[in-house]
């Protein structure tokens, strides 16, 4: 099995707003074959911005998927959610709420590589943390079988500064998970 637990270097360097530090693609086979599965389910994802595929749209089970469809982050001091793009027209989040997006990907018997695969990725650093040690804690059962899952990750509490370990996400009312497949 393959993990990729960081947001793949997508679409870095196509951005409209070059990222403050571009990710590069290998452009090795493997990478090629990690990115066709990620293609299903991402349209385009940057640093800053996440387009998702009709594919992924239509995983989503929330009243409005297309306020899901394609998300702008802040890309200094969080990636929170800045702005939902929706038909031309932008949504920002209502004041005070912190919240960013998270993914987690699993598939099984990629092809040409013939390896499982799981991507499970935040839109910066502590979220890909926080991300990572919650699927550990609440959702260890999504390792089970093949399955695409984004999920709204809110901040009930601030994320302390510096911290030595992971072991702060473990408090059960500091993160909340929204999961929208």
């Amino acid at each position: 099995m393959l993990v990729l637990t960081t947001r793949p270097p997508l679409h870095d360097k196509n951005s409209l707003i070059p990222p403050r530090r571009v990710i590069h693609a290998t452009k090795t086979e493997l990478e090629a074959v990690l990115f066709e599965e990620l293609g299903k389910y991402f349209a385009f994802c940057s640093r800053k911005f996440v387009d998702l595929t009709p594919h992924a749209v239509a995983c989503l089970k929330v009243a409005e998927p297309e306020k899901w469809a394609s998300l702008e982050v802040f890309e200094y001091g969080g990636a929170n959610i800045q702005r939902h793009h929706v038909r031309h027209a932008e949504f920002r989040p209502r004041a005070n709420h912190d919240s960013t997006i998270v993914f987690f990907l699993r598939a099984n018997r990629l092809p040409k590589i013939q390896c499982d695969f799981v991507a499970s990725f935040g839109m910066d650093g502590y979220a890909t943390l926080i991300w990572n040690r919650l699927i550990r804690h609440r959702f260890p059962e999504w390792l089970d079988g093949p399955r695409f899952v984004m999920a709204e990750l809110v901040y009930r509490k601030p994320i302390p500064a510096k911290p030595l370990t992971p072991a702060f996400a473990d408090d059960p009312d500091a993160f909340e998970v929204r999961v929208l497949t």
